[in-house]
């Protein structure tokens, strides 16, 4: 619903508060409680730091050659390292989130076995470190098995399955950004729950 025909209905529920017609004013009022959830910026499914293409062919190079070993059944489209998952409003506001400064993520070891294969890296910068205590880490890929599919990855990690610490693992290049609930990758708050004066529309 276009914001013209929804401030059109605004002035028409205006108009019409007070009329007898009981029915008639609900479904006016629901209308408008339709545009507004249409309307309602959208939230972060979870914070990242996500690679580059350049990054992510790097990565997967340096993994075939390293550890010799071909991808599971998935693979991430989108390669990143969780910084949040449903992040709250604080966490997302704390975060360089449409920054330029160039940041990096450095392979520092790697786990796999038949379910899953991650690697385990350090940040270049605190300011993007995992809010949530866990390891941060990149996924490389996960078997249809797995337990929660590509999330299984940090089980891998904690429990140590065949880990393997790196002493000279490749930089990768990050941006730090949102997935969100629509799918999409925003590498800015404009436009979303979290920009400044963003309102959930209530009637």
């Amino acid at each position: 619903m276009s914001e013209k025909i929804e401030k059109s209905l605004e002035h028409l529920i205006a108009s019409i508060k007070d009329d007898e017609n009981a029915f008639y004013v609900n479904n006016v009022k629901e209308l408008l409680k339709t545009a507004g959830k249409k309307n309602k910026p959208k939230k972060a499914l979870y914070s990242a730091a996500f690679l580059d293409e350049g990054s992510r062919e790097d990565l997967y190079n340096w993994w075939k050659m390293h550890v010799k070993e071909e991808p599971l059944d998935k693979v991430p489209k989108h390669s990143h390292m969780t910084i949040k998952f449903k992040p709250s409003p604080e966490d997302i506001l704390a975060l360089p989130i449409g920054e330029s400064e160039k940041r990096t993520v450095t392979v520092v070891g790697y786990a796999h076995n038949e379910l899953g294969q991650a690697v385990q890296v350090r940040v270049s910068d605190d300011v993007f470190a995992r809010q949530d205590g866990g390891i941060a880490h990149i996924t490389i890929s996960a078997s249809n098995d797995a337990p929660r599919g590509f999330a299984y990855s940090n089980q891998l990690l904690e429990e140590g399955h065949n880990f393997e610490e790196v002493k000279s693992g490749p930089e990768l290049n990050v941006r730090i950004g949102m997935f969100m609930q629509n799918q999409e990758i925003k590498y800015d708050i404009e436009g979303t729950f979290y920009q400044e004066g963003a309102i959930e529309v209530t009637i």
